[in-house]
């Protein structure tokens, strides 16, 4: 049998280590941490998880984004991240938006600064990329002091030698959600990310010591070497890389939400000493919205959707046969939707209403899309209730209903991140 050795055990490393051994080879993985995940890892304080990071997923590819959320189910949220700028004394939504410009002490000479950028030349630094970009004035309130602190540097020349190329536009128009087109989540589960490092390893050796490079005979025993660790680990440097240095801080406040509506992130781009805060939402009476808006993700009907369903219902109808589904066969991806933006501890379906307008097919790509219209307090016990439509890939509407769920809050308070 062929063997492998991983060095590193984050999601690169795992994420190797269970490919290989689906080829056929024998593994192991070397991990310098008495713990598989690197910054990625789920710990816990006084009963509230928390990650070195926090790690939110963020990506493109589609692809990618189903491989992990087939192993650690993932909700997907609406993404908000605020700046707080120490001259104005105030939050502004960051990446910069339009919408915030005229509201800002120093507009004026910020409105000259834009007219007179020039973006045709190559930016020599990550200082001139930013003034190229969006002048001065907005670089010393979004960008300078956070970058030093981030990086625990003096200046942001010392950045010279890069290709810069922003997630966003550097100055924003239209929606105030960060890194559009993309998508943005969160496990559902407490433990985060950390079922899926333990499904990548099940049946691997693994080795928790640092990497010696003579100990493992300079890679003479092995096939395959993946390394996913730092290059200075990988040749012995001692000296760390530059440029990363950070304190996490775990606090836990005696209040259900701290920030509003769909902000998730804090920067701080001042004096202070810490760059971020970092907040996950609950599902509450009092933090839900009427008229807050869900969406799923996309969903391809396949034969053991249609045989599963069946099953569970006791549906023999011999239009499953022909590819016909259960017309239920999409319910849990409508009773699911308020998972996209919040973390709900726990539920009760009270009451459920559906309109079949469309057969659901074998091989249709179909989406479920939500509306709060009413919330409300009975006996006690606080309620909300959604409106939903399940559509496929053509807008066609196959499914309509309402459904009242109850709300169950979760008893110990929420968690917070600092660093």
């Amino acid at each position: 049998m062929p063997r492998a050795l991983i060095l590193g055990g984050g999601f690169a490393g795992t994420t190797t280590a269970y490919l290989l051994q689906k080829e056929g080879y024998e593994v192991t993985l070397i991990e310098k941490e008495p713990h598989l995940g690197g910054g990625c890892r789920t710990f816990f304080y006084a009963g509230h998880p928390f990650q070195y990071g926090p790690r939110v997923y963020y990506g493109y590819s589609q692809k990618v984004f189903e491989w992990v959320n087939s192993f650690t189910p993932i909700r997907r949220f609406p993404f908000e991240l605020r700046t707080f700028v120490e001259s104005d004394q105030r939050f502004y939504h960051y990446p910069i938006h339009e919408d915030d410009l005229p509201s800002m002490r120093a507009y004026a000479q910020i409105r000259t600064e834009l007219a007179a950028r020039d973006n045709t030349k190559e930016p020599k630094d990550f200082e001139e990329y930013w003034i190229n970009r969006v002048g001065r004035t907005l670089y010393d309130m979004f960008v300078n002091n956070y970058s030093k602190k981030m990086w625990m540097i003096d200046d942001n020349r010392i950045f010279d030698i890069f290709k810069w190329s922003a997630k966003d536009k550097p100055i924003e128009s239209g929606p105030k959600g960060t890194y559009k087109d993309s998508i943005i989540g969160y496990p559902y589960g407490p433990d985060g990310y950390n079922p899926y490092f333990d499904r990548m390893t099940e049946n691997i050796e693994i080795v928790h010591r640092k990497f010696e490079f003579d100990y493992y005979f300079g890679f003479k025993k092995y096939d395959v070497v993946v390394s996913s660790i730092p290059v200075d680990e990988l040749v012995g440097e001692e000296d760390s890389l530059p440029y990363v240095g950070r304190d996490f801080q775990v606090i836990v406040l005696p209040c259900k939400q701290v920030f509003p509506g769909n902000v998730r992130f804090c920067h701080y781009a001042g004096s202070e000493p810490h760059t971020r805060i970092t907040e996950f939402k609950k599902l509450t009476l009092e933090t839900l919205q009427v008229g807050d808006e869900f969406v799923s993700d996309d969903h391809l009907v396949l034969p053991e959707d249609i045989e599963a369903h069946g099953f569970a219902v006791e549906d023999e109808h011999p239009w499953l046969a022909e590819g016909v589904a259960p017309p239920t066969l999409m319910a849990n991806q409508a009773l699911h939707l308020r998972h996209s933006k919040y973390l709900v501890h726990a539920g009760l379906h009270a009451r459920m209403e559906f309109s079949f307008v469309e057969p659901i097919r074998l091989g249709m790509r179909v989406r479920t899309r939500g509306k709060v219209i009413d919330k409300y307090e009975r006996r006690g016990k606080p309620y909300m209730v959604t409106e939903y439509v399940t559509e496929d890939d053509a807008g066609r509407v196959l499914v309509r209903g309402q459904f009242t769920q109850m709300i169950i809050p979760e008893p110990e308070a929420p968690h917070g991140h600092t660093r």
